[in-house]
């Protein structure tokens, strides 16, 4: 995917595609990423000149805002030219990033071309004529972080400061947009809503109190939502302060009666 100004789209597609006869800007919908109250409008969705093979799909949207990650998405109604939607599922999806170049609708060469009949379709290696369908859609969440540590330090009475620490993920195809922090109360069977940390965070710091034991996960997430599975840490923060000082007296009261009691028993 390719933006081309702050206009249009270049949609390239792994095999000939076949746009609906009415209104076929509808295949597509653009929205801001996080955000799905909102859209990206899209005015034309035509195939590019240059392209026989019916592959290249150009789009006409709205201004696009500078730098915002975009989410498109390609409905069922998008089909190859067999007649079956481009992927083996609901909807196809990818990310672009906003731009503010301008470039003039004169300078984009577009053409509407006829849809092709099955008979005009070409023939694959296999000579059957039946278009093999490719599943594009990106499914893959990005590696997981590794070396995660966890530090703590008494700041007052059963308060602490606690701080983990760890190595980014390897992020080899290149598409981490957020790291998200989890936390649980019960070893991990449940966990809260969930923390952005950001792509590139490679430490979290956080006051807690004492006596509670803390799971942690850490997870991977890149533009199309995919979530890696994360990876667990705990801890068990010790109790300090009033609660704790009863604690200690009442192991030492039964300390000092153990002591009596033998001393009777002598």
């Amino acid at each position: 995917m390719e933006t081309i100004g702050n206009r249009h789209l270049r949609i390239l597609f792994n095999e000939g595609v076949l746009l609906p006869d009415e209104s076929p800007e509808v295949a597509f919908t653009i929205t801001p990423y996080n955000s799905s109250d909102s859209f990206l409008s899209i005015e034309k969705a035509e195939y590019e000149i240059s392209d026989i093979d019916l592959k290249t799909i150009i789009l006409t949207v709205e201004e696009q805002e500078l730098d915002q990650n975009y989410i498109i998405t390609a409905g069922i109604n998008l089909t190859n030219l067999a007649g079956n939607p481009v992927v083996s599922g609901v909807y196809d999806t990818g990310f672009f990033i906003g731009t503010d170049e301008l470039v003039s609708d004169d300078e984009i060469d577009l053409l509407t071309k006829e849809q092709e009949n099955e008979e005009d379709q070409p023939v694959n290696e296999t000579g059957t004529g039946e278009t093999v369908v490719e599943n594009t859609i990106d499914t893959t969440a990005p590696e997981n972080i590794t070396d995660l540590m966890i530090t703590q330090k008494l700041l007052e009475l059963n308060e602490y400061l606690v701080k983990l620490t760890w190595t980014p993920s390897l992020n080899t195809a290149e598409d981490l947009i957020d790291q998200i922090l989890y936390k649980s109360l019960n070893r991990g069977k449940n966990y809260d809503e969930g923390l952005s940390l950001g792509a590139n965070a490679t430490k979290y710091e956080t006051k807690l109190e004492g006596g509670k034991e803390y799971t942690f996960k850490i997870t991977t997430k890149d533009h199309t939502g995919n979530e890696s599975t994360g990876v667990i840490k705990s801890i068990r923060l010790p109790q300090t302060g009033p609660a704790g000082v009863i604690l200690l007296a009442s192991i030492i009261s039964g300390l000092g009666a153990s002591q009596i009691l033998r001393r009777k028993r002598k």
